[in-house]
């Protein structure tokens, strides 16, 4: 992109859509700017017909622009880790609500908590505006979260701020914003997309949340949905904050343990697994020839081993957050709050939200090898289905893991079908290598074999 252009709608980056807004006319009335040059296009200057402007590391002669021009909403974010790699959008105009902000940012490794820390600092001693990118933007018209928000909530549109997140990078890719009050308190929390997958994505999720909030469950709550549209421009749910959450934790305890027992209890009797089972064979049929080749090997003899030690044998589903992992997991003193259900499934392999907290405390905060995690998982299985009453022996307890890594691994390919060739990360090949693991511990089993 050009430094200095003016911006059709289609052309703003998704991350930019709550703080802009929705008066952008075809002709073009927003300048995005870069770098050190002026505010002008072609060498003419802006005059006052520009109702929006969004400066990336503003100077000195950006903000007297910008006074001069006395635009009615201008607010400055902090961009982490940079504008290349846009991920967090900070507000940096209230010291109170930047450093409550950083509340979004859930890093996992040290220097992640370090970089946390010394932000929150900053922020307290007014010095965030020197710390990474920043964005100005400034405007007439009221941003569109704002107007989002004012359908469901009542909010004075020059006393709040907005904090956002972007989602993990892939084509399902969405934005959560979270609308706060002066003091940094959440008001209402807005996730949007705008491409094809995403936009299912969320339609998937507002009818999970819809199906979960009416069923009474005891072991754990969820956002009230105060709304769900469909626009033009993008797609977004609205939900209700909660109050008084702390963190999950690495660990499955108690509360996590009623979760699961719950939902596999008010399952039974449902449906069978074999559905599931015969499913994950023709999933891997319909993208077998994309694959890399050791992942074909692995999955099909997996699906083999799936087959042996579960199917036919009276195992029944049983819901599933999806994405049951630490960071969408909180705790209130009875039970848990679970937030983003774009995975959950009404019918799940069982024990698989167990495996999947598991591995991903594993894989992405730990570092584990995948055999490591494999190795834990099937032992906090075993854990786990006796804690819920799940009459299941050691070789099904192996096959429905390998159901649960097979289901994921397919699932990562499918998001990406269509393209030439994979970028495998770190994660899919941690998953990789665990099914590997599990693989050869059941055919051990299933030979008499020990170890």
């Amino acid at each position: 992109m050009h430094p200095q252009i003016r911006l059709l709608p289609v052309y703003i980056p998704m991350g930019l859509y709550p703080f802009l807004s929705s008066d952008i006319h075809p002709d073009g009335d927003t300048v995005i700017k870069i770098g050190k040059s002026s505010l002008c296009i072609d060498g003419h200057a802006h005059n006052d017909v520009l109702r929006s402007a969004v400066i990336l590391n503003p100077n000195r002669s950006d903000w007297d622009y910008v006074r001069r021009r006395g635009f009615k909403f201008i607010r400055t974010y902090g961009v982490f880790p940079n504008i290349r790699d846009a991920r967090w959008y900070i507000p940096l105009d209230n010291p109170l609500v930047t450093f409550r902000a950083w509340d979004i940012y859930k890093p996992f490794a040290l220097k992640g908590k370090v970089y946390k820390w010394v932000c929150r600092s900053l922020s307290l001693a007014k010095l965030s505006k020197h710390f990474g990118d920043t964005l100005l933007i400034a405007q007439d018209e009221v941003p569109i979260l704002t107007e989002i928000a004012s359908k469901y909530v009542e909010i004075d549109p020059a006393k709040h701020f907005i904090t956002l997140s972007s989602g993990t990078p892939g084509p399902s890719r969405k934005v959560t914003a979270c609308l706060t009050d002066g003091a940094g308190y959440p008001i209402v929390f807005v996730k949007l997309g705008d491409t094809g997958r995403a936009i299912a994505s969320l339609q998937h999720e507002f009818d999970m949340m819809n199906y979960v909030g009416c069923r009474g469950y005891e072991s754990f709550e969820i956002p009230f949905v105060l709304g769900y549209e469909a626009g033009e421009a993008f797609t977004y749910i609205i939900t209700r904050p909660i109050g008084n959450l702390r963190p999950s934790g690495y660990t499955l305890l108690p509360l996590h343990i009623n979760f699961l027992k719950e939902t596999y209890e008010s399952s039974a009797g449902q449906h069978l697994v074999d559905d599931l089972v015969y499913e994950l064979a023709s999933r891997h049929d319909d993208i077998r020839d994309s694959l890399p080749q050791e992942f074909n090997a692995a999955l099909a003899e997996s699906i083999v081993y799936i087959e042996d030690a579960i199917l036919q044998k009276g195992i029944h589903t049983q819901l599933s957050h999806g994405d049951f992992a630490p960071w969408n997991v909180y705790l209130t003193p009875k039970r848990l709050v679970l937030l983003d259900w774009e995975s959950g499934k009404i019918s799940q392999f069982p024990l698989a939200d167990a495996f999947h907290f598991v591995m991903q405390v594993d894989l992405l905060v730990k570092n584990m090898s995948g055999e490591s995690s494999a190795a834990r998982s099937l032992a906090e299985g075993q854990r786990v289905a006796k804690l819920i009453g799940a009459d299941l022996s050691y070789r099904q307890i192996v096959g429905l893991y390998m159901a649960y890594l097979v289901d994921v691994i397919l699932r990562w390919f499918e998001d990406r079908s269509g393209q030439d060739s994979y970028d495998l990360d770190a994660l899919q090949r941690g998953r990789l290598q665990a099914l590997l693991a599990a693989s050869h511990l059941y055919s051990d089993a299933r030979s008499g074999i020990t170890r």
